[in-house]
């Protein structure tokens, strides 16, 4: 469907599959004295991957942003670009509130102590293996690089995984 020439109800018409009545956005800070410039939270610039090309979005304090598209139309790498999880193909930047990151470099610690996370669409596939422990959880994907001549060390495991629960400031009833 060519978006071309749609005026901007048209479009969230075609997206959300029904009109939309409208919105008011009215910002202010802590202080409820103070009004301040709308201002982009969140800024994506010339993202790119394997499928997607030259992306440039902003996400304003409050959004709540969808993006849809045909299947292989690589809407669906665009979350795993701006989160570190696929940084080895992704190029361009995300800034969060003004903290700038290169989308290449990006580490998902990085984009955690942002407040950027990434809920795969196939979480049963993709996600967490809920019949393992935590720790199995947090370190599995690291324990070749981590485990030299086939050794596991369990302290190496246990410190990945506290560490892990400090950055999400989890407390797991039994962190054993």
């Amino acid at each position: 469907v060519s978006t071309h020439g749609m005026s901007e109800a048209e479009l969230s018409n075609h997206i959300l599959g029904r009109q939309l009545i409208g919105f008011h956005r009215v910002e202010k800070s802590h202080d409820a004295q103070t009004t301040r410039d709308v201002s982009s939270a969140v800024k994506l610039r010339a993202v790119s991957g394997t499928m997607l090309r030259g992306i440039d979005i902003d996400v304003h304090e409050g959004e709540v942003v969808g993006v849809i598209g045909a299947t292989e139309a690589g809407h669906e790498e665009l979350p795993y670009l701006i989160t570190g999880a696929h940084s080895s193909e992704a190029s361009g930047t995300i800034d969060v509130a003004g903290t700038v990151r290169d989308l290449a470099k990006l580490q998902v610690v990085q984009s955690l102590a942002d407040g950027v996370v990434l809920v795969p669409n196939d979480r049963a596939g993709q996600g967490l293996a809920m019949g393992e422990k935590g720790v199995d959880n947090v370190t599995l994907p690291r324990v070749r690089d981590n485990s030299p001549r086939g050794v596991l060390r369990a302290a190496w495991q246990r410190q990945e995984f506290l560490a892990a629960c400090a950055l999400l400031n989890i407390s797991p009833p039994d962190p054993e």
